[in-house]
């Protein structure tokens, strides 16, 4: 069970894959703030990847997830449900163009992939060639 720090992480709990509920309690704390429960398993896998970010900052004249400092990366996270919004899925590929275009480098992480292998899936989208290497 998570430690005492975060009540609603406790009432959250059991929505949290067996994989997400390792990656939390074996990595450090993240600051208190206001994120989805997928955001704030991807905030614990940069923790432990040790890669400074800052979160719910605007990025141009976009709201973004995340944004890692030292790699100009935007890093998005997709629910299920809201990403699959008709609206959603036809103004993403636009925001994330106009991203590019401003010289940031944008990945997205859907929640399928954040399921059984949290930080294996962030580990695979912030370093592709890495993997394929690997292969």
């Amino acid at each position: 069970m998570p430690d005492a720090r975060s009540k609603s992480l406790k009432r959250y709990w059991r929505r949290f894959t067996p994989a997400q509920r390792s990656l939390i309690l074996t990595t450090p704390a993240v600051p208190p703030r206001r994120r989805s429960n997928l955001e704030y398993v991807v905030a614990k896998a940069l923790v432990r990847l040790g890669i400074p970010f800052e979160e719910q900052v605007r990025v141009g004249s976009k709201l973004v997830d995340f944004y890692l400092l030292e790699r100009s990366t935007v890093v998005e996270v997709d629910g299920a449900y809201y990403h699959a919004l008709w609206d959603r899925a036809q103004s993403e590929p636009l925001q994330d163009a106009a991203l590019v275009a401003a010289g940031y480098t944008v990945v997205r992480l859907k929640e399928a992939q954040l399921a059984s292998d949290p930080l294996g899936a962030v580990v695979r989208a912030l370093d592709p060639e890495a993997c394929d290497e690997a292969s």
